[in-house]
């Protein structure tokens, strides 16, 4: 089926569906290779948020099979761990992409006045924000390893472009729904959150102040704690011309919706998972359906935007760290 499926996406070039398909193979294997090692990488993530730094360099070191890195520095530190996620999360993510953001950040910041950047950074410190964000966002890590069989087919999905998951009546796992689903909850919410970072950037780029939002609808937003506090629906609409270019397949709204309210069933005879977005008022709520291929499919695509946008609080961390906290010790 996966041929015939890469053979059509050809339009009949077997040599081309042949490479695609050893391209999907080696990502697969890879995917082997982490999910065996899946606790070592989660206890390594937990290593990184505790005291014993060196003890985090040394166990690092021998995951990613290089010489132990002696300094212990947070920009160091920290390029250690991204040096793990890169590695451990390669088979989940779309390199070109991650490499672009990560290449664009530092270029984007030098673009900014030096010294409202200096008052975003010292806000975003001073609340805690920024590394509590972070350390959500690494939690989420080490759980994608337990949806890892189920991903394997939307991941088939890269290569074929069908991201409608047509094939409703393919079983892909024996798997349930309802032990995954919170996991796109969760990705979402810290997307939620995540978006704030984007905000204040395209405030400072478009108008110099990370707080100065467009007008819309006759009145101006005041401010980023305004923003966080706005419904996720009501957040894409203030970031006009945006720098950061949103995946708006990974919201499904909807979906979040009713998995935060416990609106959703699912039939694992057929792997059809049916939801009421509007649940749990008075009146009726109008039922909608997804297949099981077509959720997983959602909860990659969200796991990836999450992993662009982690790029971005990386490149925030080393502005910080390199730049930021050495102008304010002078």
């Amino acid at each position: 089926m996966a041929m015939d499926d890469l053979k059509v996406a050809t339009g009949g070039d077997q040599e081309k569906a042949h490479e695609m398909l050893q391209f999907h193979s080696f990502h697969l294997n890879a995917l082997n290779e982490m999910t065996e090692k899946a606790g070592e990488i989660k206890r390594l993530i937990n290593l990184y948020h505790g005291k014993n730094k060196q003890l985090f360099q040394k166990r690092a070191a021998a995951f990613l099979e290089r010489p132990v890195e002696k300094s212990l520095l947070p920009q160091d530190v920290n390029a250690t761990l991204y040096c793990v996620i890169a590695k451990a999360f390669f088979p989940f993510t779309v390199f070109a992409h991650n490499e672009e953001i990560s290449e664009g950040m530092p270029k984007l910041i030098q673009a900014i006045n030096r010294e409202k950047l200096r008052e975003f950074i010292n806000d975003l410190d001073s609340s805690k924000f920024l590394s509590a964000l972070q350390r959500d966002c690494l939690k989420i890590y080490p759980r994608i390893f337990d949806a890892e069989l189920p991903i394997r087919p939307a991941l088939f999905l890269d290569l074929i472009g069908n991201t409608e998951a047509e094939k409703a009546a393919t079983r892909v796992s024996a798997q349930d729904f309802l032990s995954i689903k919170d996991l796109y909850k969760d990705v979402v919410e810290i997307l939620s959150r995540q978006l704030l970072l984007v905000a204040g950037i395209n405030n400072l780029l478009h108008r110099g102040d990370a707080n100065s939002f467009k007008a819309i609808d006759g009145g101006t937003l005041r401010g980023l704690k305004k923003y966080s506090e706005k419904a996720l629906s009501e957040k894409f609409k203030y970031l006009d011309d945006c720098w950061f270019k949103i995946d708006m397949d990974a919201y499904n709204l909807d979906m979040r919706n009713a998995i935060a309210h416990n609106n959703v069933n699912y039939s694992g005879v057929d792997q059809v998972i049916t939801y009421t977005p509007g649940g749990g008022r008075l009146e009726l709520g109008t039922d909608k359906a997804m297949t099981f291929l077509e959720f997983m499919r959602l909860l990659l695509v969200a796991f990836r935007e999450m992993h662009g946008l982690h790029h971005v609080i990386k490149s925030l961390f080393y502005y910080k760290y390199l730049i930021h906290d050495r102008e304010a010790a002078k």
